[in-house]
Protein backbone atom coordinates (compact mmCIF):
# COMPACT_ATOMS: atom_id res chain seq x y z
CA UNK A 1 0.00 0.00 0.00
CA UNK A 2 2.92 2.43 1.14
CA UNK A 3 3.87 2.30 -3.04
CA UNK A 4 0.66 2.62 -4.40
CA UNK A 5 1.06 6.50 -4.79
CA UNK A 6 4.49 5.84 -6.43
CA UNK A 7 2.46 3.30 -8.89
CA UNK A 8 -0.27 6.76 -9.47
CA UNK A 9 2.41 8.36 -10.42
CA UNK A 10 4.17 6.51 -12.80
CA UNK A 11 0.77 5.06 -14.45
CA UNK A 12 0.65 9.22 -15.32
CA UNK A 13 4.17 9.48 -16.74
CA UNK A 14 3.50 6.00 -19.01
CA UNK A 15 0.55 7.08 -20.33
CA UNK A 16 1.46 10.51 -21.01
CA UNK A 17 4.78 9.31 -23.02
CA UNK A 18 2.43 6.72 -24.56
CA UNK A 19 -0.16 9.61 -25.30
CA UNK A 20 3.05 12.18 -27.22
CA UNK A 21 4.16 8.56 -29.36
CA UNK A 22 0.25 7.61 -30.43
CA UNK A 23 -0.11 11.63 -31.52
CA UNK A 24 3.21 12.07 -33.36
CA UNK A 25 4.69 14.78 -30.82
CA UNK A 26 7.40 12.53 -30.00
CA UNK A 27 8.72 10.75 -33.39
CA UNK A 28 9.65 7.32 -34.29
CA UNK A 29 11.64 5.47 -36.65
CA UNK A 30 10.56 3.59 -39.05
CA UNK A 31 12.88 0.86 -40.31
CA UNK A 32 12.97 -0.18 -44.50
CA UNK A 33 13.35 -3.43 -43.53
CA UNK A 34 9.94 -5.30 -41.61
CA UNK A 35 10.56 -5.17 -37.41
CA UNK A 36 9.06 -7.94 -35.24
CA UNK A 37 9.27 -6.84 -31.37
CA UNK A 38 8.68 -9.49 -28.97
CA UNK A 39 8.04 -8.07 -25.03
CA UNK A 40 6.40 -8.07 -22.00
CA UNK A 41 3.52 -6.02 -20.00
CA UNK A 42 5.23 -7.04 -16.63
CA UNK A 43 8.77 -7.30 -15.75
CA UNK A 44 10.53 -10.92 -14.61
CA UNK A 45 10.99 -14.00 -17.21
CA UNK A 46 8.09 -14.86 -19.70
CA UNK A 47 10.83 -16.78 -21.80
CA UNK A 48 11.61 -14.37 -24.33
CA UNK A 49 15.25 -15.28 -25.31
CA UNK A 50 13.73 -19.02 -25.73
CA UNK A 51 10.65 -17.19 -27.67
CA UNK A 52 13.53 -15.26 -30.10
CA UNK A 53 15.64 -18.06 -30.91
CA UNK A 54 12.34 -20.26 -32.05
CA UNK A 55 11.19 -17.47 -33.93
CA UNK A 56 14.48 -16.16 -35.60
CA UNK A 57 14.95 -20.66 -36.44
CA UNK A 58 11.26 -20.73 -38.22
CA UNK A 59 11.50 -16.74 -40.47
CA UNK A 60 15.48 -16.86 -41.49
CA UNK A 61 15.70 -18.38 -44.53
CA UNK A 62 18.03 -17.68 -47.82
CA UNK A 63 15.85 -15.17 -49.60
CA UNK A 64 14.62 -13.22 -45.75
CA UNK A 65 17.64 -13.55 -43.91
CA UNK A 66 17.04 -12.39 -39.98
CA UNK A 67 19.09 -10.20 -37.49
CA UNK A 68 18.44 -10.28 -33.79
CA UNK A 69 18.42 -6.84 -31.69
CA UNK A 70 18.62 -6.54 -28.41
CA UNK A 71 19.54 -4.11 -25.32
CA UNK A 72 21.88 -6.36 -23.67
CA UNK A 73 20.76 -5.85 -20.31
CA UNK A 74 23.84 -5.79 -17.77
CA UNK A 75 26.42 -5.40 -20.09
CA UNK A 76 29.53 -2.92 -19.57
CA UNK A 77 29.84 -1.44 -22.57
CA UNK A 78 27.74 0.94 -24.63
CA UNK A 79 27.00 1.58 -27.99
CA UNK A 80 26.61 -0.53 -30.82
CA UNK A 81 28.17 -4.46 -30.63
CA UNK A 82 27.98 -7.26 -32.65
CA UNK A 83 27.73 -10.56 -31.00
CA UNK A 84 29.85 -13.90 -31.55
CA UNK A 85 29.60 -17.10 -30.14
CA UNK A 86 32.77 -16.21 -28.18
CA UNK A 87 31.67 -13.02 -27.23
CA UNK A 88 32.04 -12.17 -23.19
CA UNK A 89 28.48 -11.59 -21.65
CA UNK A 90 29.70 -8.88 -19.40
CA UNK A 91 30.14 -6.98 -22.46
CA UNK A 92 27.23 -7.75 -24.73
CA UNK A 93 24.69 -9.02 -21.79
CA UNK A 94 23.61 -12.66 -20.70
CA UNK A 95 21.01 -12.93 -23.21
CA UNK A 96 22.36 -11.68 -26.66
CA UNK A 97 25.26 -14.47 -25.95
CA UNK A 98 22.92 -16.85 -25.40
CA UNK A 99 20.87 -16.08 -28.52
CA UNK A 100 23.99 -16.15 -30.56
CA UNK A 101 25.67 -19.43 -29.21
CA UNK A 102 21.98 -21.05 -29.64
CA UNK A 103 22.15 -19.45 -33.31
CA UNK A 104 25.65 -19.26 -34.42
CA UNK A 105 24.77 -18.53 -38.39
CA UNK A 106 22.21 -15.57 -37.58
CA UNK A 107 23.72 -12.08 -36.81
CA UNK A 108 22.99 -10.64 -32.92
CA UNK A 109 23.71 -7.44 -32.49
CA UNK A 110 22.85 -5.19 -28.73
CA UNK A 111 22.75 -1.36 -28.39
CA UNK A 112 20.39 0.51 -26.32
CA UNK A 113 19.86 2.70 -29.14
CA UNK A 114 17.50 0.50 -30.82
CA UNK A 115 16.96 2.93 -34.22
CA UNK A 116 20.87 3.30 -34.25
CA UNK A 117 21.41 -0.30 -34.19
CA UNK A 118 18.81 -1.06 -37.04
CA UNK A 119 20.63 1.96 -39.03
CA UNK A 120 24.33 -0.35 -38.36
CA UNK A 121 22.69 -3.54 -38.82
CA UNK A 122 21.73 -2.30 -42.63
CA UNK A 123 25.12 -1.40 -43.23
CA UNK A 124 26.55 -4.90 -43.00
CA UNK A 125 27.80 -6.68 -46.22
CA UNK A 126 24.58 -8.96 -45.88
CA UNK A 127 21.91 -6.85 -44.43
CA UNK A 128 19.20 -8.33 -43.05
CA UNK A 129 15.53 -8.25 -44.45
CA UNK A 130 14.02 -9.07 -41.04
CA UNK A 131 14.79 -7.94 -37.71
CA UNK A 132 13.87 -9.65 -34.31
CA UNK A 133 14.04 -7.25 -31.50
CA UNK A 134 14.11 -8.62 -28.36
CA UNK A 135 12.45 -7.08 -25.16
CA UNK A 136 11.43 -4.00 -27.08
CA UNK A 137 7.76 -3.44 -26.73
CA UNK A 138 8.18 -0.11 -24.58
CA UNK A 139 10.72 1.19 -26.78
CA UNK A 140 8.30 2.87 -29.00
CA UNK A 141 10.91 4.88 -30.93
CA UNK A 142 10.98 2.55 -33.71
CA UNK A 143 7.53 1.25 -35.31
CA UNK A 144 7.64 -2.44 -35.48
CA UNK A 145 5.42 -4.39 -37.97
CA UNK A 146 4.40 -6.71 -35.49
CA UNK A 147 4.51 -6.83 -31.71
CA UNK A 148 4.38 -10.21 -29.47
CA UNK A 149 3.80 -9.65 -26.02
CA UNK A 150 4.42 -12.89 -23.55
CA UNK A 151 3.07 -13.45 -20.08
CA UNK A 152 3.50 -16.02 -17.83
CA UNK A 153 0.30 -17.94 -16.54
CA UNK A 154 1.67 -18.03 -13.08
CA UNK A 155 0.54 -14.28 -12.89
CA UNK A 156 -2.45 -13.56 -14.55
CA UNK A 157 -2.17 -9.93 -16.57
CA UNK A 158 -5.14 -8.09 -14.70
CA UNK A 159 -4.04 -9.37 -11.19
CA UNK A 160 -0.98 -7.18 -11.38
CA UNK A 161 -0.15 -3.65 -10.41
CA UNK A 162 1.89 -0.75 -12.08
CA UNK A 163 5.49 -0.64 -10.92
CA UNK A 164 6.45 0.04 -8.25
CA UNK A 165 3.56 -0.93 -6.26
CA UNK A 166 3.27 -4.64 -8.71
CA UNK A 167 4.80 -5.87 -11.80
CA UNK A 168 3.16 -4.05 -14.95
CA UNK A 169 5.24 -1.56 -17.04
CA UNK A 170 2.35 -0.32 -18.53
CA UNK A 171 -1.19 -0.45 -17.90
CA UNK A 172 -3.76 -3.33 -20.05
CA UNK A 173 -4.54 -1.14 -22.14
CA UNK A 174 -0.99 -0.98 -24.07
CA UNK A 175 -2.51 -4.75 -24.88
CA UNK A 176 -4.05 -3.11 -27.97
CA UNK A 177 -0.96 -2.01 -29.70
CA UNK A 178 0.35 -5.86 -29.96
CA UNK A 179 -0.19 -8.04 -32.44
CA UNK A 180 0.11 -11.34 -30.76
CA UNK A 181 -0.32 -12.35 -26.89
CA UNK A 182 1.04 -15.73 -25.82
CA UNK A 183 0.24 -17.00 -22.76
CA UNK A 184 3.64 -19.17 -21.62
CA UNK A 185 4.64 -21.13 -19.05
CA UNK A 186 1.10 -23.42 -18.45
CA UNK A 187 2.11 -26.31 -17.51
CA UNK A 188 0.43 -28.13 -14.48
CA UNK A 189 -2.61 -25.41 -14.61
CA UNK A 190 -5.03 -27.89 -15.41
CA UNK A 191 -7.84 -25.28 -14.48
CA UNK A 192 -6.45 -23.05 -16.51
CA UNK A 193 -9.53 -21.45 -18.70
CA UNK A 194 -9.56 -21.92 -22.48
CA UNK A 195 -8.49 -19.77 -24.97
CA UNK A 196 -11.84 -18.16 -25.73
CA UNK A 197 -12.47 -17.25 -22.27
CA UNK A 198 -9.14 -15.94 -21.26
CA UNK A 199 -10.05 -13.52 -24.19
CA UNK A 200 -12.53 -12.45 -22.81
CA UNK A 201 -10.67 -12.10 -19.03
CA UNK A 202 -8.50 -9.75 -21.15
CA UNK A 203 -11.22 -7.98 -23.37
CA UNK A 204 -8.78 -8.80 -26.25
CA UNK A 205 -9.95 -7.67 -29.20
CA UNK A 206 -10.36 -10.25 -32.62
CA UNK A 207 -7.00 -8.83 -34.17
CA UNK A 208 -4.85 -9.81 -31.41
CA UNK A 209 -3.83 -13.52 -31.71
CA UNK A 210 -4.26 -15.71 -28.04
CA UNK A 211 -1.68 -18.83 -28.43
CA UNK A 212 -1.05 -20.54 -25.29
CA UNK A 213 2.37 -22.51 -24.82
CA UNK A 214 4.33 -24.32 -22.60
CA UNK A 215 8.06 -24.53 -21.21
CA UNK A 216 9.82 -28.07 -21.70
CA UNK A 217 13.34 -28.83 -20.27
CA UNK A 218 15.43 -30.88 -21.84
CA UNK A 219 18.58 -33.39 -20.10
CA UNK A 220 21.40 -31.46 -18.60
CA UNK A 221 24.09 -31.03 -21.35
CA UNK A 222 27.76 -30.51 -19.33
CA UNK A 223 29.31 -26.77 -19.73
CA UNK A 224 32.52 -28.29 -20.88
CA UNK A 225 32.54 -31.75 -23.06
CA UNK A 226 35.76 -33.24 -20.30
CA UNK A 227 32.29 -33.88 -18.49
CA UNK A 228 30.33 -37.15 -19.61
CA UNK A 229 26.32 -36.71 -20.57
CA UNK A 230 23.93 -37.40 -17.89
CA UNK A 231 19.81 -37.90 -17.40
CA UNK A 232 17.82 -36.51 -14.75
CA UNK A 233 16.71 -39.81 -14.04
CA UNK A 234 20.39 -41.02 -13.52
CA UNK A 235 20.62 -38.54 -10.71
CA UNK A 236 17.58 -39.76 -9.12
CA UNK A 237 18.69 -43.35 -9.13
CA UNK A 238 21.92 -42.52 -8.04
CA UNK A 239 20.82 -40.21 -5.49
CA UNK A 240 23.69 -38.32 -6.71
CA UNK A 241 24.49 -34.78 -4.28
CA UNK A 242 23.46 -32.01 -6.45
CA UNK A 243 23.60 -28.34 -6.24
CA UNK A 244 21.16 -26.07 -8.57
CA UNK A 245 22.87 -22.27 -8.94
CA UNK A 246 20.66 -20.00 -10.91
CA UNK A 247 20.47 -16.04 -11.62
CA UNK A 248 16.91 -15.61 -12.88
CA UNK A 249 13.83 -13.94 -12.18
CA UNK A 250 11.68 -16.87 -11.56
CA UNK A 251 13.92 -20.23 -10.97
CA UNK A 252 10.75 -21.79 -9.57
CA UNK A 253 9.84 -23.17 -12.68
CA UNK A 254 13.22 -25.23 -12.97
CA UNK A 255 13.20 -26.17 -9.35
CA UNK A 256 9.52 -27.26 -9.22
CA UNK A 257 10.66 -29.44 -12.62
CA UNK A 258 13.82 -31.06 -10.91
CA UNK A 259 11.49 -32.10 -7.66
CA UNK A 260 9.05 -33.76 -10.08
CA UNK A 261 11.52 -35.73 -11.89
CA UNK A 262 12.16 -37.14 -8.33
CA UNK A 263 16.09 -35.28 -8.01
CA UNK A 264 17.22 -33.59 -4.11
CA UNK A 265 19.24 -30.63 -4.48
CA UNK A 266 20.54 -27.82 -2.98
CA UNK A 267 19.63 -24.49 -4.11
CA UNK A 268 21.77 -21.42 -4.64
CA UNK A 269 19.40 -18.68 -5.78
CA UNK A 270 20.88 -15.31 -6.83
CA UNK A 271 19.02 -12.37 -8.41
CA UNK A 272 18.30 -12.25 -12.02
CA UNK A 273 21.34 -11.17 -14.59
CA UNK A 274 23.43 -11.58 -11.90
CA UNK A 275 27.15 -11.56 -12.91
CA UNK A 276 29.32 -14.28 -11.74
CA UNK A 277 32.90 -14.00 -10.57
CA UNK A 278 35.90 -15.30 -9.73
CA UNK A 279 34.64 -15.33 -6.36
CA UNK A 280 31.72 -17.29 -7.16
CA UNK A 281 33.66 -19.69 -8.85
CA UNK A 282 36.29 -20.36 -5.83
CA UNK A 283 32.54 -20.93 -3.49
CA UNK A 284 31.68 -23.52 -5.56
CA UNK A 285 34.94 -25.45 -6.02
CA UNK A 286 34.98 -25.40 -2.20
CA UNK A 287 31.19 -25.64 -2.04
CA UNK A 288 32.02 -29.56 -3.77
CA UNK A 289 34.99 -30.27 -1.84
CA UNK A 290 33.20 -29.95 1.65
CA UNK A 291 29.90 -30.67 0.71
CA UNK A 292 30.83 -33.42 -1.71
CA UNK A 293 28.45 -32.17 -4.84
CA UNK A 294 28.61 -34.77 -7.69
CA UNK A 295 26.60 -32.51 -9.89
CA UNK A 296 25.90 -28.45 -10.31
CA UNK A 297 23.01 -28.01 -12.57
CA UNK A 298 21.96 -23.96 -13.65
CA UNK A 299 20.16 -22.75 -16.88
CA UNK A 300 21.31 -21.93 -19.91
CA UNK A 301 21.48 -18.16 -19.41
CA UNK A 302 23.32 -18.26 -15.90
CA UNK A 303 25.82 -21.19 -18.14
CA UNK A 304 27.07 -18.52 -20.84
CA UNK A 305 28.34 -16.38 -17.65
CA UNK A 306 29.85 -19.51 -15.56
CA UNK A 307 31.56 -20.97 -18.59
CA UNK A 308 33.60 -17.49 -19.14
CA UNK A 309 35.14 -17.50 -15.93
CA UNK A 310 38.37 -19.07 -15.39
CA UNK A 311 38.17 -22.35 -13.61
CA UNK A 312 34.37 -23.45 -14.36
CA UNK A 313 35.75 -26.25 -16.37
CA UNK A 314 37.25 -27.58 -12.77
CA UNK A 315 33.31 -27.66 -11.61
CA UNK A 316 30.79 -30.79 -12.84
CA UNK A 317 28.46 -27.88 -14.19
CA UNK A 318 25.52 -29.16 -16.23
CA UNK A 319 23.03 -26.42 -18.03
CA UNK A 320 19.08 -27.60 -18.70
CA UNK A 321 18.12 -25.75 -22.09
CA UNK A 322 14.51 -25.21 -22.97
CA UNK A 323 12.59 -25.22 -25.49
CA UNK A 324 8.96 -23.55 -25.82
CA UNK A 325 6.08 -26.52 -26.87
CA UNK A 326 2.81 -25.23 -28.76
CA UNK A 327 0.19 -26.67 -30.53
CA UNK A 328 1.15 -27.33 -34.03
CA UNK A 329 -1.69 -25.45 -35.88
CA UNK A 330 -1.13 -22.53 -33.29
CA UNK A 331 1.95 -21.81 -33.71
CA UNK A 332 1.71 -22.03 -37.81
CA UNK A 333 -0.86 -19.61 -37.45
CA UNK A 334 1.28 -17.34 -35.74
CA UNK A 335 4.21 -17.94 -38.27
CA UNK A 336 1.55 -17.31 -41.15
CA UNK A 337 0.48 -13.63 -39.09
CA UNK A 338 4.07 -12.32 -39.20
CA UNK A 339 4.49 -13.38 -42.68
CA UNK A 340 1.35 -11.71 -44.03
CA UNK A 341 2.47 -8.49 -41.99
CA UNK A 342 5.41 -8.15 -42.83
Amino acid sequence: MLLTPFSLLYGVAVSLRNYLFDRGILKQYHPPVPLVVVGNLTVGGTGKTTMVITLARLLDRNDRPVAILSRGYGRRSKGFRMVTTDTDPGTAGDEPVEIKQALPEIMVAVDRNRAHGIRRLLQEPDPPKLILMDDGFQHRWVTPAYSIILSDAGHPLEKQRLLPAGRLREPLRALKRANALIITKISGLSDYPDIAVRRKQLNLTNQILLLYSRIEYQDPRPLHPVYPDILLKDLKKQNAKTLLITGIAQPGYLAQHLREQGVEFDHLCYRDHYNYTLKEIRHLKKSVQQTGYQVILTTQKDAVKIKSIPGSADLPVYFLPIKFIFDSKQLDQLIRKIITHV
